[in-house]
């Protein structure tokens, strides 16, 4: 089975995730989707079943959205879902990181996606991905926050031994993902927490850094 592949459970993604965590994920997903631009051209990157892509489509039409998820049934449903949609301006990419055009974009959407990585590779693709964000642009992300009581620790356990066997993902636990952020090239904009602290959104913007400063 291919890495970070959700092939298998494409198809119950969106109910399974909303009768564990009673659709915080998505609340998460669409916290600061207003704060996107009106024209541009962003990345959403292990987009998923396209619910959120629809959401995005609709508010903000003239947007140009590079979709890439490693799920070619992930994918299969997100067109789907935009069927009754103007999709002229989504460039569905069916592979991971690697697949990314090498463009400058004015936002990213990254959600629910660094926690499939070990803490190493997690920051490799952020360093990655932060060198093709343009200055001023928008980065929202959405994930959980590192275990912190029994109650978060025994969910971790669960999730990522289910999506091991599921979908071969390399990790093992939740990586530190908001330090990854805490840069100064980045501003935190907006911060929501979800589910008793366990689960955030977040809103970004790049900006110029000077070490003399």
């Amino acid at each position: 089975m291919k890495n970070n592949n959700y092939n298998f459970i494409a198809a119950i993604y969106d109910q399974l995730t909303s009768l564990i965590f009673f659709g915080y994920l998505q609340s998460a997903q669409l916290e600061y989707l207003s704060l996107l631009p009106e024209t541009g051209r962003i990345l959403f990157i292990g987009g998923g079943t396209g619910s959120t892509l629809k959401k995005i489509v609709q508010l903000r039409p003239h947007l140009k959205i590079d979709y890439v998820d490693t799920s070619s049934k992930m994918i299969s449903l997100s067109k789907k879902k935009l069927k009754n949609q103007n999709d002229n301006n989504v460039n569905f990419i069916c592979g991971d990181q690697s697949f990314v055009p090498m463009i400058k974009y004015d936002g990213i959407l990254s959600f629910f996606y660094f926690d499939l990585f070990p803490k190493r590779v997690a920051g490799e693709i952020f360093s990655h991905l932060l060198g093709q964000l343009k200055m001023n642009g928008i980065w929202l992300i959405a994930d959980f926050y590192q275990a912190k009581n029994w109650h978060q620790k025994l969910m971790e356990f669960l999730m990522y031994n289910f999506l091991k066997l599921t979908t071969n993902i390399k990790a093992n636990k939740i990586p530190p993902i908001l330090p990854l952020a805490s840069i100064p090239q980045l501003q935190l904009r907006e911060e929501k927490s979800f589910y008793g602290q366990f689960i955030f959104s977040t809103a970004y913007s790049k900006s110029s850094w000077n070490n003399n400063c």
